[in-house]
């Protein structure tokens, strides 16, 4: 075989690769599933995959827990529509094509807007306030403000924020049980911030007041009434970490809605949310795709009228409101040699101070672990807790990283109300208006905070000094 003829066939042989390669390209272009509801299911396998791979944190790249929640809401009806087989041909391969879409989409979407652990840092060094405008929608958008002196401990923060679609039905419901309207938000980022930071809202209102509760998708739970100012089409409110708040409208007309617990409305709120989806599942082929995407293109409704009115607060109920005052101090470490653990010195306040006297607003009934778990929340302390059926609910293990027996054997956390230690567990403390609360860390069972009750515990150390 001549040079020749070795050419020629090199160039056959490579002229036929290319065209393999093209009409695959084509054939996958062009050539249907041979089953939409198999290969949906396959794609929600895949996309399983993908979730569990995602590492949430605040950090750029990784995911925030409420972009993961939806997503795997998606797959999960994806899984369900592929193995029920009830939508005709048409409709199933749109749903295979919007839900690789979906697939797509999850893919870019990582955190991208996001402050760094150092970046943060450098504010709370160099005591400097933060501000940043992101955009919610066209023509709509949200400011960030927070004081870096006001930062504990540095960590990432998330800054993206999106209208809710999660939640929105138990929005919906909830704000009709109040004869209200309003709209839902949620912030990306994971858990608490660095610090309680005010954000400030696009939002198109006459009113003057309006009230905010934070939900809690897991628990099913709505958190403490916050206040937001409105005034020239915005609205200002202080949140202290990420997750799905509920924005209500406040109107004196309806002052009988007044009195209505948040937390009781929310249960039923959920209850007739839950009824809807399953409602939604036993629709028709094409009730079902319509549904589908409705909730996926539903918008971030900012109204400035409401159809009904939300509970008035008014002066008398103010003026019935509680409070109480919350404390937490270490001075009994501040001389850090005390420590057994010295891994927990550079959590040790100087002045042994966590947190210095904050007044809270309490509930009728709400318990000293409450209170507790709710500033510390609100004030970014970081606190953790056991059930424990020696103190007939929670036991305190640690607060702002300082645990039991860090510092010796007789060593953890106690708190008292007016000067008194309580010789019962915090959970079955119940607080009243005018109560000061203080935590403190002991080293010797209470004998150095002055527990009254040192000398009756049985593992007291009368050599401790």
């Amino acid at each position: 075989m001549n040079t020749i003829q070795k050419r020629r066939i090199r160039k056959i042989v490579l002229c036929s690769a290319v065209g393999i390669l093209i009409l695959g390209v084509v054939l996958k272009l062009t050539i249907e599933p041979a089953d939409y509801y198999k290969s949906l299911y396959s794609q929600a396998e895949k996309a399983e995959k993908m979730v569990d791979k995602a590492v949430l944190g605040n950090d750029n790249g990784q995911y925030s827990e409420y972009t993961v929640s939806s997503f795997s809401e998606q797959v999960e009806k994806a899984k369900q529509t592929a193995t029920e087989k009830t939508l005709k041909y048409s409709k199933i391969k749109v749903y295979y094509q919007d839900f690789r879409e979906e697939l797509k989409a999850f893919k870019k979407a990582a955190n991208n807007n996001c402050l760094s652990e150092q970046e943060v840092a450098s504010l709370r060094e160099e005591g400097k306030s933060f501000e940043k405008t992101v955009q919610l929608s066209e023509g709509r958008s949200l400011k960030w403000c927070f004081n870096g002196k006001a930062v504990k401990n540095p960590a990432p923060v998330n800054l993206e924020v999106k209208p809710d679609s999660l939640y929105q039905q138990e929005f919906e419901y909830f704000a009709k049980d109040f004869g209200t309207t309003g709209s839902t938000i949620a912030f990306l980022h994971n858990g608490a911030l660095p610090c309680t930071a005010t954000v400030t809202l696009s939002y198109q209102t006459d009113l003057k007041d309006l009230q905010v509760y934070r939900y809690d998708g897991q628990t099913r739970k709505i958190g403490h009434l916050i206040r937001a100012e409105a005034s020239d089409n915005h609205i200002s409110f202080p949140i202290s970490e990420g997750g799905v708040y509920f924005i209500l409208e406040i109107s004196a007309e309806n002052a009988q809605n007044a009195d209505k617990n948040p937390n009781e409305v929310v249960i039923d709120a959920v209850t007739q949310a839950n009824q809807q989806k399953e409602n939604e599942k036993t629709q028709s082929s094409s009730d079902m795709t319509a549904q589908t995407k409705s909730e996926a293109d539903r918008s971030f409704a900012l109204t400035a009228s409401a159809s009904a009115s939300a509970p008035f607060v008014s002066s008398e109920k103010t003026a019935a409101k509680k409070y109480c005052t919350v404390e937490i101090r270490c001075d009994t470490v501040v001389d850090t040699g005390k420590l057994t653990n010295q891994a927990v010195a550079k959590y040790i306040p100087k002045d042994g101070v966590i947190l210095a006297e904050t007044k809270m607003e309490i509930a009728e009934g709400e318990t000293a672990f409450e209170v507790l778990k709710r500033v510390t929340r609100e004030e970014g302390i970081q606190m953790e807790f056991r059930s424990d059926p020696l103190y007939s609910g929670a036991y305190i293990e640690g607060i702002n990283h300082l645990y039991e027996l860090d510092g010796g054997s007789g060593s953890g956390w106690m708190y008292k109300v007016n000067g008194w230690f309580p010789n019962y567990g915090c959970s079955q403390y119940k607080l009243k208006d005018g109560d000061k609360m203080v935590w403190c860390y002991t080293c010797n069972i209470g004998k150095d905070v002055g527990d009254q009750y040192y000398d009756t515990h049985p593992d007291a150390n009368p050599e401790y000094s």
